[in-house]
């Protein structure tokens, strides 16, 4: 009679571990699952805000800064102007074509307007020379062909996700060195960006690992991309990413 009772306790106590496992696993996968969609629905917020206001930079202020410059320009071109009024008009042509690179700049930087001018490949490669222009760090690059293989939203997550990590060497790496290289083949695109600078110590938990935000926007970048990234980076050494995208 003992060992009956013994069994039905066991028993009971069996399905009730089993029941508080399956409901704690079955919330935290909803919680990964929530925060997920919460980051996907403020990043493609965000992409679309940029667009809005790089078009409006565009139609907008950037268009009246043109006029205000022709204006000057016709202005310079009048025998009747006065010196005074020359040296004025030419501060204004000067100023004037200074904003509308601003403007260009903020516009480039807020919707990659690249991707449409000249494909991803192309814009890709023109992002790093860019970059490399403005830092000491020598960047060298090797990238195939990957124009009409991902759709919009993608080509936008792909192009950030090397400027994010451009950011994030020549902002924390302290190297002298680094790559970009991107090459296919029939099922996976593959993305190894790769420093020679400080590197980091990188931890087991995923969380710790992407400790950083730039490095949490790429994370969620890539899970838009349904690819996989990896982190390797030793201190003193460097720090290589390497991400893999689906086709």
């Amino acid at each position: 009679m003992n060992n009956w009772w013994l069994d039905i306790i066991l028993i009971v106590s069996a399905c009730a571990l089993y029941i508080g496992g399956a409901v704690q696993y079955r919330y935290i996968k909803k919680g990964q699952k929530s925060e997920h969609e919460l980051s996907h629905m403020l990043m493609d917020l965000q992409e679309k805000e940029r667009k809005r206001i790089a078009a409006e930079l565009h139609d907008s202020i950037g268009q009246d800064i043109l006029i205000i410059k022709n204006y000057a320009l016709i202005g310079l071109q009048s025998k009747k102007n006065l010196s005074k009024m020359a040296k004025q008009l030419q501060e204004i042509s000067s100023l004037a074509s200074q904003t509308l690179e601003d403007v260009r700049k903020i516009s480039q930087n807020l919707r990659p307007v690249l991707l449409d001018r000249l494909g991803l490949t192309e814009a890709l490669k023109h992002l790093v020379a860019t970059i490399a222009t403005v830092t000491s760090i020598d960047i060298t690059t090797s990238i195939v062909e990957v124009d009409n293989i991902f759709n919009k939203e993608s080509e936008i997550n792909l192009f950030r996700l090397v400027q994010e990590a451009l950011n994030n060497i020549i902002k924390h790496s302290q190297a002298k060195e680094a790559d970009v290289k991107i090459t296919k083949d029939d099922k996976m695109v593959h993305l190894i960006i790769s420093d020679n600078g400080k590197g980091m110590v990188t931890m087991t938990s995923e969380r710790k690992m992407y400790d950083g935000f730039g490095l949490i926007v790429m994370s969620e970048r890539v899970k838009m991309l349904k690819g996989s990234l990896n982190c390797i980076s030793t201190p003193g050494i460097g720090t290589m990413i390497l991400v893999d995208i689906p086709l």
